[in-house]
């Protein structure tokens, strides 16, 4: 749970800071890959119904 917390505190906040260090680095794929990957996981744990998915 704590870890969980700890995990959707910084993945709101990074986006501003690292686009405002190096844009670049937001429009690569591995980001967004990364960031959709840690979207969908945390869904899941937060979403009971994302159970339901295969």
């Amino acid at each position: 749970m704590l870890i969980q917390v700890g995990c959707l505190e910084p993945r709101s906040h990074p986006p501003a800071g690292l686009g405002a260090q190096s844009p670049g680095s937001l429009s690569s794929p591995g980001c967004t890959t990364d960031l959709h990957m840690l979207d969908s996981r945390i869904q899941q744990r937060m979403s009971p119904t994302s159970s339901f998915h295969p």
